[in-house]
């Protein structure tokens, strides 16, 4: 019998324990749930293999890790140890990720400070490379009440997810123009957070900048650039396209211009809420494009480059 643990796609919230119960069933494996945590379950099942399946054939799975050991004394010393002796006789001598679940929020450590002590130890006794990177070879350590789960997962028992390389994505820059309200602000840097692109900010209020910032309780995010000069602004762009409510051209031009453009990197310049792409700005494109359907309103920013993103970025990506 094996011991795993199954991690459920959010939107699952406890349905996904019976998807996964039944599908091994319906294979003819014997199964028994010991713990159900609402998104994550402990199962006992006679056969590793059929695991693979189960990620495979149940959607809402994301991952399972096959549980090495339980350890009932939860001092980090304790964790440690179980975690070293878990790369020896299953990681020895290769790239692992160290994933720190601390499910019991009142445990001494965050699950950071876990993590740092395990990658220390590892380093130190020589058993392997801590790598926040790797996706293949995968430590998880799960701090629960009574309990520390010390498991492993590798690809294969891994959803995959498919989606655009982030080679294709830093191939766009988006340049806004003097930015004046939070809400606009705060917009355009939580969709550069979610996609990744680089965001170049030109002369935006400081003020609601500074205030944004402030209310998301972050620093300036690293794909994130307030500039004031137009050199800095357009360095590096090969092909800039202004987005603006009253360009001659639309889409099917836009298309034709991403189709040919091979590996060079894209820049779209969008204005603010009260003023188009100023003349400064304009005058650095190579084009002006204007978005969507004439319907007498023009696109907020945020909305007007996440509609251009969810056109571009499928082409680059050459899915069309």
């Amino acid at each position: 019998m094996v011991l795993a643990l199954l991690f459920f796609e959010p939107y699952s919230r406890g349905s996904c324990l019976n998807q996964v119960v039944e599908t091994l069933r319906s294979y003819g494996v014997n199964v028994t749930v010991l713990k159900d945590w609402s998104l994550r379950a402990l199962i006992d099942v006679e056969r590793m293999e059929v695991l693979y399946d189960v990620v495979r054939d149940v959607e809402c799975v994301s991952r399972i890790a096959i549980v090495h050991t339980v350890i009932s004394d939860r001092s980090i010393d304790n964790v440690v140890d179980a975690a070293l002796s878990l790369i020896r006789d299953v990681f020895p001598g290769v790239r692992v990720l160290i994933d720190v679940r601390r499910w019991d929020k009142s445990y001494e450590l965050t699950s950071v400070e876990i993590a740092r002590r395990i990658a220390r130890a590892v380093i130190q006794k020589g058993v392997a490379e801590p790598d926040p990177h790797e996706r293949n070879n995968v430590i998880i350590v799960g701090i629960d009440k009574d309990y520390v789960y010390i498991a492993y997962s590798i690809e294969a028992l891994q959803k995959h997810k498919a989606s655009i390389p982030l080679t294709v994505v830093r191939r766009v820059v988006a340049i806004v123009d003097r930015l004046q309200t939070q809400y606009e602000i705060m917009d355009v840097i939580q969709l550069a957070r979610a996609i990744g692109f680089e965001l170049r900010l030109y002369k935006p209020n400081a003020d609601e900048y500074q205030r944004v910032l402030k209310i998301l309780n972050i620093d300036t995010p690293s794909n994130v650039r307030v500039l004031d000069d137009l050199d800095s602004v357009f360095k590096g762009i090969d092909i800039a396209i202004a987005l603006s409510f009253y360009a001659r051209e639309n889409e099917a031009k836009l298309i034709k211009i991403l189709k040919s453009s091979n590996s060079r990197v894209i820049g779209f310049v969008l204005g603010n809420e009260y003023s188009d792409v100023s003349e400064e700005l304009r005058s650095r494109c190579n084009y002006t494009i204007r978005l969507g359907p004439i319907s007498g309103m023009p696109m907020r920013t945020a909305t007007a480059l996440a509609y251009v993103l969810g056109l571009t970025l499928p082409i680059l990506a050459g899915y069309t």
